[in-house]
């Protein structure tokens, strides 16, 4: 992609790599923010949707070090007011919502 050619980058439900040791695979690790940040256009957003709560933490965390600005937040999406966009469920998240787990979601963009 050119740089800040890219208007909006969506992060969803990816691989949480769990174990500490798998960090730098994590798609919202800083060696990935730091690319996203080149292709994004200035008012860019990325946005992670994920059910995984340690993983949509750590996630937060890596934003606020890289610096980015954090636009909308929900740790329970499907009871928000935010935008019926980012409400529209995959097969698995709708199961996933019927065992009683939560959606998180932000919406950010880089400095």
């Amino acid at each position: 992609f050119a740089k800040h050619s890219v208007s909006t980058i969506w992060l969803t439900f990816s691989d949480p790599f769990p174990k500490k040791r798998s960090a730098g695979r994590r798609m919202s690790h800083p060696t990935y923010l730091k690319k996203y940040a080149t292709v994004l256009a200035s008012s860019g957003d990325f946005i992670i949707k994920h059910d995984n709560p340690e993983f949509f933490q750590w996630s937060l965390e890596q934003l606020v070090i890289e610096k980015w600005h954090v636009v909308e937040l929900s740790f329970d999406l499907h009871d928000s007011e935010l935008a019926d966009d980012y409400k529209v469920l995959t097969a698995y998240e709708e199961r996933w919502l019927n065992e009683g787990r939560l959606t998180y979601l932000v919406r950010a963009q880089s400095q």
